[in-house]
């Protein structure tokens, strides 16, 4: 079995994918919508989900309703009435700012939500190719775009989430650095970093990229530092506490030793069975240890060290809630899974495995079930 052919131009290999996948993705929505098993008790033990769209509402709930889940809710409360309750601060105030930009024009935030995750995807797809042809043949980048894109709970990208919009703003600060252009890479780092926290995690690729050339022109490259300053800043003007006061009162997270989430995780997989904790243990050993194995460069191995600090030293209940998502945030790892991955079978074995757990989210959470 042969590699699927791949276009030259990662331009229009990005707007093909994210042409493709809205398509398949909206229209496994619609599909699906009319045998979902909605458990009303379970809908409304959620916030904001007084106004939801109704089943019976025919192809507005298909295309649009299913995708009102969690996250989203609380990203479209926040983008029309800003901070107003302690919750609200662990979101941070990009995405729901451009929400809000854009409702007007799009007819309803969520409409401007799915948007915007929806050219984010573009952008996202176009930058990791861009970045990675600077070191890696064509054939192990197409590799990694086509796992990126099959990868379990990466539905997400294209769902009221700013994941896609995070992870395009943590690429191209490092395309832009690598090119030399350096108050784009800044900036650009310091939208990540205002997009949700692990966005601070890009200032490390900027500091190794910097310290490489050790050139008075990189300075600007430290803009993106300032995201955490800004983010407390909008907290504290809103009259809330901070994330970390509302962690652990409202949100069942709190600081730990990164070595005691894991440990804790792994005694918990083997003496309790949890699918989902098994899921994302599975998730972080499978993007984790190709990046330290299968190095790269050294600013994608310091990069996913930190990402990984940062996912384990918030301890959650139940344990590593949503690891299989914030795992697509460590993005040169799928260059690395690419480049174990060369024999077709492998490939086409890890995309049957990815593609199916990836519906079986999907199902799941058109269901409502937290798995993302």
């Amino acid at each position: 079995m042969s590699s699927p052919e791949k276009p030259a131009n990662p331009l229009i290999a990005a707007l093909i994918a994210t042409c493709a996948l809205r398509l398949v993705y909206s229209g496994l929505g619609a599909l699906l919508a009319p045998h979902l098993k909605l458990d009303p008790a379970l809908v409304r033990s959620n916030d904001f989900t007084g106004h939801l769209m109704a089943p019976d509402d025919g192809w507005p709930y298909r295309l649009l309703g299913v995708w009102e889940r969690f996250d989203t809710l609380w990203y479209l409360h926040i983008a029309e009435h800003g901070y107003d309750r302690p919750e609200a601060v662990v979101f941070f105030p990009l995405y729901p700012l451009l929400i809000k930009v854009l409702s007007p024009l799009l007819y309803t935030p969520l409409i401007a939500s799915l948007f915007i995750s929806t050219i984010s995807s573009f952008f996202l797809f176009w930058g990791f190719q861009k970045l990675l042809r600077l070191d890696l043949p064509d054939e192990t980048v197409w590799r990694a775009l086509i796992l990126f894109a099959a990868w379990p709970s990466s539905f997400i990208l294209f769902a009221g989430y700013p994941e896609s919009l995070l992870i395009a703003l943590m690429i191209w600060p490092v395309y832009f650095a690598r090119n030399g252009r350096w108050l784009l890479a800044g900036m650009l780092g310091l939208l990540a970093g205002l997009t949700k926290a692990v966005g601070f995690c890009v200032a490390v690729p900027l500091a190794v990229i910097a310290w490489r050339e050790k050139r008075w022109r990189t300075l600007p490259g430290a803009l993106c530092l300032l995201a955490p300053l800004i983010v407390a800043a909008i907290i504290k003007l809103s009259g809330q506490p901070l994330a970390s006061d509302a962690y652990p009162k409202h949100w069942k997270t709190e600081v730990a030793f990164p070595w005691s989430t894991l440990f804790a995780s792994i005694h918990q997989s083997f003496t309790t069975f949890d699918a989902l904790l098994i899921l994302n243990l599975a998730a972080l050993g499978a993007i984790f240890i190709p990046a330290f194995v299968k190095r790269l460069r050294p600013e994608y191995t310091l990069f996913a060290l930190a990402v990984l600090i940062l996912f384990l030293t918030k301890k959650t209940d139940p344990l590593l809630q949503s690891s299989a998502r914030y795992a697509m945030a460590v993005f040169p790892a799928f260059a690395s899974l690419a480049s174990i991955l060369k024999h077709p079978f492998l490939m086409a074995l890890a995309l049957l495995v990815m593609a199916l757990l990836n519906f079986i989210l999907l199902w799941s959470f058109f269901n409502w079930a937290l798995v993302v």
